[in-house]
């Protein structure tokens, strides 16, 4: 199989190219246990960006020979004794934690509390945590569908004819570890994780799915996708058609998303236009006490 990357940049006369990347062919091998992975080599690895989630990589390498840290000197408040986790662990946790909430519209994810993304991390070593599990299919769909847009492939190029890949539509609660396992074995930044997916989530530690975690977090924070929100400067703009019947008129915007609704198609119906802060029933529904 081969991995093709298609990318477009800009040189300092603002003219724009196209430059193209074929690796060698990943070969798929077997293990004692029967369980399919696959390995990425590149020829020209050294050409291939470095700074791809360089700071969970760093962290991850550079974590086992961390040698006599103190964990009292991360001083968290009295309220956080009940996160069952390590101060340590708790930082790091809030450092995904905040990437998720804050892209949460783009990643599709519904809001959820910080203590309850701890409880995730701890109850998915023996059962299949529902939060946990929706928050690696949010972060795979958003990377494969990159990958698609770049028109990167793993598969060589007269295999892939007339074939579509399926990832992204058949990924769900039961199949997402394994097309987990197949994107860290494929990425030539996850490659130093592949000994963990091979059981993931089951019998992993906590401090390895944290590296995980901070490892996509990163690699997602370099799709067009986020970073196109880090370069939108202009200023919100609501949707010019109701959300409930599509239609176009006198239109209520809501004050925390691009919504609008027809004062008539609000349940229950408003008569006049509110004087304070309005928000649509999406925002009202996904609301949770303590984000």
């Amino acid at each position: 199989m081969q991995r093709s990357i298609e990318s477009d940049f800009e040189d300092e006369n603002e003219i724009c190219y196209t430059s193209k990347r074929r690796a060698h062919p990943i070969s798929q091998h077997y293990d004692e246990d029967s369980f399919p992975s696959s390995s990425w080599t590149n020829p020209n690895e050294h050409d291939i960006e470095e700074d791809q989630c360089s700071s969970s990589i760093d962290y991850y390498h550079n974590n086992n020979n961390d040698v006599g840290i103190d964990d009292e000197i991360f001083n968290l408040p009295i309220s956080s004794n009940d996160l069952s986790v390590t101060p340590k662990q708790a930082l790091h946790l809030a450092t995904i934690y905040e990437f998720l909430r804050h892209f949460s519209s783009i990643l599709r994810l519904s809001p959820f509390l910080f203590e309850h993304f701890c409880t995730s991390i701890i109850q998915s070593i023996d059962i299949n945590n529902i939060l946990f599990s929706q928050i690696h299919i949010c972060l795979l769909r958003l990377l494969i569908k990159q990958d698609d847009d770049d028109s990167i492939t793993y598969a060589s190029e007269t295999d892939i004819k007339g074939i579509i890949d399926l990832s992204f539509v058949t990924i769900d609660y039961i199949t997402w570890p394994y097309i987990l396992q197949l994107y860290v074995t494929s990425h030539p930044q996850l490659k130093i994780f592949i000994s963990i997916v091979k059981d993931y989530p089951f019998n992993i530690n906590i401090q390895e799915k944290i590296d995980l975690l901070l490892a996509l977090c990163d690699v997602a924070l370099t799709t067009k996708t986020i970073r196109r929100e880090f370069d939108d400067t202009k200023p919100k703009q609501h949707d010019d058609n109701c959300r409930k019947c599509q239609k176009r008129g006198d239109l209520l915007c809501c004050d925390r998303c691009e919504a609008t609704y027809h004062l008539a198609c609000l349940n229950p119906p408003l008569t006049s236009v509110p004087t304070v802060e309005w928000f649509c029933p999406v925002c009202i529904q996904n609301q949770v006490h303590g984000v």
